[in-house]
């Protein structure tokens, strides 16, 4: 009888130590998500403020600035005249 109750203990020790592991793996899992879910909106805040940047400065190029297009043409090194 002490016998087999020790080989239950035994078992049910080890099922114990191995669902704590899951339980730690399944927290770092999560905590993995929580920061990739963080950097990847961070990301995308990052592109909204490009996109809106690049769409002001479409939007003003659009509204015929003649003296802001030469401007820009200038600063990327655009010759009007083709050569």
């Amino acid at each position: 009888m002490y016998h087999a109750a020790a080989i239950r203990l035994g078992h049910f020790a080890r099922a114990g130590r191995r669902l704590g592991s899951q339980r730690g793996q399944a927290h770092k899992m999560e905590a993995i998500g929580c920061l990739a879910g963080g950097i990847a909106h961070g990301f995308n805040n990052l592109l909204m403020v490009s996109r809106q940047s690049c769409e002001m400065r479409l939007a003003d190029l659009r509204s015929g600035d003649a003296a802001r297009c030469a401007d820009v043409s200038d600063r990327l090194g655009d010759d009007p005249a083709g050569g």
